[in-house]
């Protein structure tokens, strides 16, 4: 399983047996039990540059499962929804990626945050994606190439009816990680604004992470 961050992996980690470190060029990775099967877990930040070298860094699966949060891009869709999906479309190329899962959403995967409404209902009117993320078209790029079963399933954690005022894109250094340090001086620039909507972000992180691990833990694959 391949996230940006190690929090979107928690749910799913707590759930593991036999858990153990693993040395690798990420910044984060482990392994576990769990129904049978032996799980690698990994993080190592957003986009899907990070997410291919984070494949990369492994020996050949017999699967790869693309996990983590995502925004909204359907009206329909609340923060927590787990949702399957079943393409891949990659924002910069236009190229896609089916899933192993024959039936599911379509996701919408670029090298940015989509942070105002506006912009995410365009992208689902002109795309017909349901969701936007990060990861996932490195992740599946990766797959294809070495020729294993890719699946992708994400959580939602913004609406397409919301806006972000702190600016996540300008918060990301050279190698396209988050700078925590910037992305708190962005919110403290409007308090009234910034810490709310960090705070709001970080509980239905909370919740989101939960509920992707109890999704992932009753289908194992």
């Amino acid at each position: 399983m391949i996230a940006a961050e190690t929090r979107e992996l928690a749910g799913f980690a707590r759930q593991l047996s036999a858990r153990r470190p693993v040395a690798a060029p990420v910044r984060y990775a482990e392994e576990g039990e769990l129904q049978g099967r032996r799980w690698l877990l990994a993080a190592n930040g957003p986009g899907p540059r990070l997410a291919a070298a984070a494949v990369q860094a492994f020996s050949k699966p017999d699967r790869i499962v693309s996990v983590g949060y995502c925004g909204a891009l359907d009206p329909a869709l609340s923060p927590s929804d787990v949702v399957i999906c079943h393409c891949v479309l990659e924002a910069e190329s236009g190229r896609r990626f089916a899933t192993a899962d024959e039936f599911g959403a379509l996701c919408l995967s670029g090298d940015r945050v989509i942070q105002s409404a506006s912009e995410k209902q365009m992208l689902g009117q002109t795309t017909g994606a349901s969701i936007v993320e990060m990861e996932a078209a490195g992740v599946a790029a990766q797959a294809a190439a070495i020729g294993v079963a890719f699946h992708c399933i994400k959580v939602v954690t913004d609406t397409a009816y919301e806006d972000m005022g702190v600016d996540f894109n300008a918060a990301r250094d050279a190698d396209g990680r988050f700078r925590l340090g910037q992305i708190a001086w962005s919110a403290m620039r409007r308090p009234h604004q910034g810490i709310p909507e960090l705070l709001k972000l970080n509980e239905r992180a909370r919740a989101a992470t939960a509920r992707l691990g109890g999704y992932l833990g009753q289908h194992a694959f």
